[in-house]
């Protein structure tokens, strides 16, 4: 053996155990080619040391040759020898979905049911997938398996984490994480799948089923954006642990016929892994937490799921004619609700915030002709700004246009994008029928009225599509912003008074399909308006805020708006006596509806309306009005508890 051989022999060796020498072999020869194309070895080949004479004697290229050709002999060596220990950490390879499934679910007995009662609250099951139970196209014994797992999981206060893809999207459910995946799995897998809105469905199913309630919940469950690749992770009470690594996400369910790709391992370090990728993607993302729903908010939910599956695919009109804005001639400004957008007719407050509306702005109408407002600085208020905030439909945005002769401009805004189209095509449908409204929506007049297919996009054109279709309805207009809560409204002058109209999201649910939010809903996004609404409100602006209480037993649920109003800085007066809610079909839930006027409390100010100087201006036109009632309606708490 020569000793270049010899040589060649000891390195594939040592790269064995170290494939890390390949850099350092690559970098010694790199230098090697250098200094003997430098010093001219291959046009002098009796200069070079006597071992390489007969190497490069006759053969000027044989240096690099050999060299590339020992390198790529090493490194095939190394990766053959780090393969062979990869094979062996990932042990078992599953090669369909099916065995993917069925694997995770004999990981989750493994860790739920095969150890003693006593240990199972000593065990810990880790999982990335779709939505809580693995597998939306498992067959419904499967499903059932699951739930009834991660209900004794629960019932153990076993540690139970589930990373599930977000199913909150602002340009509409369909470009949601699961529904993009839903829609995949549809087209994949149509037997199993019939519809991805099904699928969608199904999925907010398990949430309500499995979503903890509370601080501290089993399963906590994390919202995700799609990962490249999912993870299992089960450890038992003795310290024994178990794991799956698998690749499934929009892009590859679509090759499922094709095999999985995935490998069960009880290797450490992949194992050590698994967990930190999970830990990361958990730290990036809140835990779903929600208070408990009263028996009448559980229900509403489920008519509210009816609503969303019979929407359809095409705008659909209110038909209830009392929930539309009315002109002052009485007649009714129609309107369309397009799909994934609140229907404006399964709204608890939406007809009081109207009436309210109603109430106020000829009021303060009233006190700006009479030049009793006072824009701050000294000077009287000319015109009234109406704002709609979380628009939907735009129905509230109408309802304070339809008072032409008091408002002189409004604004609608919505973080939700099909529902700034469908406020914009309200818009421009009213302009086109009721002419009148044109000056406060700043829409020019047109003929014939716009036609709802230039304003919505279906959930099967991808993101692109839909944002061209965006880009072009909005070119051009102002009385539509999409941005969240108010944050791009501004007051276009110093002679006007803002009335901004908050009809928020009443209750966190986990399974509201309409409340984009998510847990921002309630008195956490009541807190956040008041908090950024406070600097930028002057002492002559006021807002209108619905407080809704559910009433179950003999307990209440709801925000409340008096306390949480005084907590951030504003005093309230109540517009209207309140109005009961609907019972629930036993009869033993209900609640009250009421609107409250909000404003700025003035520097060292009280936080009774009578002192601040507008609300207590308004508070006297309301009380020449014989119509309003201040003490409250029968059984309506004189005060609003506290959210629960």
């Amino acid at each position: 053996m020569t000793p270049i051989q010899e040589s060649a022999s000891r390195l594939a060796i040592k790269m064995r155990r170290s494939p890390y020498r390949i850099v350092l072999l690559s970098t010694v020869v790199l230098v090697m080619l250098a200094v003997l194309s430098t010093h001219e070895v291959v046009d002098h080949p009796a200069t070079a040391p006597k071992y390489l004479e007969g190497l490069f004697e006759g053969w000027p290229g044989g240096a690099l040759s050999i060299s590339i050709a020992l390198l790529t002999l090493l490194f095939v060596d190394s990766v053959r020898s780090q393969a062979e220990k990869i094979e062996e950490a990932l042990q078992h390879r599953l090669r369909s979905f099916e065995e993917i499934h069925m694997e995770a679910l004999a990981l989750l007995e493994w860790v739920t049911d095969e150890p003693p009662s006593e240990e199972v609250g000593k065990t810990a099951f880790y999982m990335t997938s779709a939505t809580p139970v693995f597998g939306l196209e498992a067959k419904s014994t499967v499903k059932a398996r699951w739930k009834e797992l991660l209900e004794k999981r629960r019932a153990a206060n076993a540690d139970t984490k589930l990373l599930c893809y977000n199913w909150h999207a602002l340009d509409g459910i369909g470009d949601s994480p699961l529904g993009r995946f839903a829609k995949k799995l549809a087209e994949a897998e149509p037997d199993a799948v019939k519809s991805w809105s099904e699928a969608c469905v199904n999925a907010w199913n398990q949430y309500e089923e499995l979503l903890p309630y509370g601080h501290k919940g089993i399963p906590e469950i994390y919202l995700i954006d799609e990962p490249n690749f999912g993870i299992v992770y089960a450890r038992r009470s003795a310290g024994r642990e178990r794991g799956i690594i698998y690749i499934s996400n929009s892009a590859s369910v679509g090759k499922r016929d094709k095999g999985a790709i995935a490998f069960t391992t009880e290797d450490r370090n992949w194992l050590m892994l698994i967990k930190e990728t999970f830990q990361a993607q958990a730290t990036d993302n809140a835990a779903l937490h929600f208070p408990r729903r009263t028996e009448a908010l559980i229900e509403r939910d489920k008519k509210l799921y009816q609503a969303f599956q019979e929407q359809g695919n095409v705008p659909q009109p209110v038909k209830s004619q009392s929930c539309l804005p009315r002109l002052p001639n009485g007649e009714r400004i129609q309107i369309q609700v397009f799909p994934g957008v609140f229907p404006v007719e399964d709204s608890w407050d939406t007809r009081y915030m109207m009436q309210a509306i109603d109430r106020v702005v000829p009021l303060l109408g009233e006190l700006v002709r009479a030049g009793q407002i006072s824009n701050g600085k000294g000077h009287p208020v000319a015109e009234i700004a109406g704002v709609d905030v979380g628009t939907g439909t735009g129905i509230l945005a109408l309802a304070m246009a339809s008072h032409y002769e008091d408002i002189g401009s409004v604004v609608a805004t919505d973080n939700y994008k099909p529902a700034v189209r469908n406020a914009l095509f309200n818009f421009r449908m009213a302009a086109a029928n009721y002419p009148s409204l044109c000056r406060p929506l700043g829409l020019q007049a047109c003929t014939p009225a716009p036609t709802w297919t230039d304003y919505y996009v279906d959930d099967s054109m991808d993101r692109a599509a839909k944002m061209r279709v965006f880009d072009s309805v909005m070119k051009g207009q102002c009385c539509v912003v999409n941005c969240d809560l108010a944050e791009r409204v501004y007051r276009h002058n110093d002679s006007e008074m803002m009335l901004i109209a908050f009809n928020y999201p009443a209750y966190q649910s986990p399974s509201n399909v309409f409340n984009t939010g998510g847990q921002q809903a309630g008195e956490p996004i009541v807190a956040k308006f008041l908090t950024d609404m406070k600097d930028r409100l002057r002492f002559s602006d006021v807002l209108l805020l619905p407080e809704i209480t559910i009433r179950e037993g003999g307990s209440f649920i709801g925000v409340g708006i008096e306390n949480l109003a005084r907590e951030h800085g504003y005093c309230t007066l109540q517009i209207d006596a309140g109005s009961p809610l609907p019972a629930s079909d036993n009869g033993r839930a209900g609640g009250f509806v009421r609107v409250f006027a909000l404003a700025r409390l003035m520097d060292g100010g009280k936080p009774q309306a009578q002192h601040h100087p507008v609300l207590s201006k308004l508070s006297e036109k309301l009380s020449a009005d014989h119509d309003h009632e201040i003490q409250g309606a029968a059984g309506y708490p004189e005060r609003a508890p506290p959210a629960a």
